[in-house]
Parts: C-alpha cells; sequence; structure tokens
C-alpha cells in the first residue's frame, strides 16, 4: 500500500509540471502581448501624429492652388488639411555636414493636422504666427 501511494505521489507530480509550464508560457505571452500593445499605442500617438497621412503634389507648381484644395477638402474622409512646402539642403558646421528637409508651413493650419505644436519645448508655437521668417528646428539637429 505504501509502495502505491508513493508511485501516485510521483505520477501527480509528473502530471502537475505540464501544467505549470503551461501556465508559465500563458503568462509570458499576456506580458508580451501587453507590451506590442503599449508600443502600437505609443508609435499611433507619437509617432504618426507628426506626419501627414497623405502629400499630395502637383507636378507643375510648387503649391496646390485654391481650386485644388477645396476639391480635397470637399471629400467626406478629410478632416483637415494644411499646405507644405519642401526643399532640400545641407547643414555644415565644425567640419561636419548633414542633409536636411525643410519644410514650410502654416503655423495655424499645421496645428490643426498634426501634433508638432505640443512638443515645442523652448518657445511657443504661437510665436510663430507673430512674424515673418521663423524657424523651428529639432533638439538634435541644435546640438
Amino acid at each position: 500500500m505504501a509502495g502505491k501511494l508513493g508511485k501516485n505521489a510521483v505520477y501527480q507530480r509528473a502530471n502537475g509540471l505540464p501544467v505549470v509550464g503551461l501556465s508559465i508560457a500563458v503568462a509570458i505571452l499576456v506580458m508580451v502581448l501587453s507590451v506590442v500593445n503599449g508600443f502600437e499605442v505609443a508609435l499611433r500617438e507619437r509617432v504618426l501624429s507628426l506626419f501627414p497621412h497623405v502629400l499630395i503634389y502637383d507636378r507643375n507648381q510648387a503649391q496646390l492652388n485654391q481650386a485644388q484644395l477645396a476639391l480635397i477638402e470637399s471629400q467626406e474622409q478629410v478632416l483637415a488639411t494644411a499646405p507644405i512646402m519642401e526643399i532640400g539642403g545641407m547643414l555644415i558646421a565644425n567640419g561636419a555636414h548633414q542633409g536636411i528637409v525643410v519644410s514650410a508651413v502654416d503655423p495655424t493650419l499645421e496645428a490643426q493636422v498634426n501634433d508638432l505644436p505640443s512638443y515645442v519645448t523652448s518657445g511657443s508655437w504661437a510665436s510663430l504666427r507673430q512674424a515673418t521668417f521663423n524657424i523651428v528646428i529639432s533638439q538634435q539637429l541644435a546640438t
């Protein structure tokens, strides 16, 4: 009888081990999915909120005219539009050089289409509207 009880205890432990392993695997899977979900939310809220979802260019002119903008804005799926002009350039300082893209935007309209104004750490986005020829550069580029 004592031998049967000893074998039974060994079988119970052997049968319980896969259950414990499966429980740990499920817990790890839940944690990984939570991290991925958090990354997706951060990507959507921080990175994608800074870039336009669609850029529309006219090959014949630097900027869309009012009729073209009105046609785009009349579409039901379009929530907001803002004109942008881009040009490539190069910055050279202290013997180093860096390629850049300069984007010219209307500060009032740009605030309607992305969250860039909320990332300004020195000065304010509103001050860009008060004068002409202002510039915003990243902290990394400034240092």
